[in-house]
């Protein structure tokens, strides 16, 4: 039986939510001072009981983390939210992994985008009906074209069908400086209804629908702005 002086408590925690850890009496500094690096921890007191951990971090290092503990025989107990968030990254890389192990192309689409409904209007090339396919069939997914490919045009194409199916209504784009004119100039070709698109700066419009955010602005200090708003809505992440 595990003690429970033994065990690292985890749970989602904080607005954005984060992994918080606790440590129990008896978990060996060894395994302890190990976690910081490892998995992101954003503070890294290695005397503290308590560590913020980023979900991503976490998510990551999950595999690692699990050997870690049986190392040292540590145990972690998990709150409901953090289970269901591991269990739905093993259902995730599951998906990817049939996918991309079959020579089928999944299931033809039926939402909007691929009829041509909603607001796409855009003809897409049969290459990129295969890309959109794809897309669509996975909870994440990722393309990785050669440029000129018209991703940005699959993209657009994937969130409106995500959009029209109920599934998101807000579009977040984070990316380089550079690659901005495209996403405003593909819009224009995509959509018969323009959405309404805004650079981020230091504040959001009530009405805006495609957020563009480059790099350098993912900071503490507009972090909490923009998750607010990503969190306000049901949003697509590019």
């Amino acid at each position: 039986m595990d003690s429970p002086g033994r065990t690292v408590s985890a749970a989602l925690a904080g607005d954005p939510p984060v992994v918080r850890l606790v440590r129990g009496s008896a978990v060996p500094d060894n395994f302890w001072t190990a976690l910081p690096v490892r998995l992101g921890a954003r503070s890294r007191r290695y005397d503290s009981a308590t560590l913020q951990v980023p979900i991503e971090g976490f998510l990551a290092a999950r595999a690692w983390l699990r050997a870690h503990c049986i190392s040292y025989s540590v145990s972690i107990t998990f709150d409901d939210g953090l289970r269901a968030l591991l269990q739905r990254a093993v259902d995730e890389h599951d998906e990817v992994a049939r996918l991309t192990s079959s020579q089928e192309r999944p299931h033809p689409t039926t939402g909007p985008a691929d009829r041509r409904a909603g607001r796409f209007v855009r003809a897409l090339r049969e290459f990129q009906r295969r890309d959109l396919e794809k897309l669509l069939a996975l909870s994440h997914g990722a393309n990785f074209s050669v440029p000129g490919a018209g991703k940005t045009a699959v993209a657009y194409a994937t969130y409106e069908a995500e959009r029209q199916r109920g599934r998101v209504d807000r579009l977040l784009i984070i990316g380089p400086i550079s690659s901005f004119d495209a996403w405003r100039s593909e819009a224009v070709t995509c959509f018969g209804e323009l959405p309404s698109i805004q650079r981020y700066s230091d504040a959001i419009g009530w009405d805006t629908e495609v957020l563009l955010v480059n790099y350098q602005r993912l900071t503490d200090v507009h972090l909490p702005a923009l998750a607010r708003w990503a969190m306000a809505g049901r949003t697509h992440l590019i």
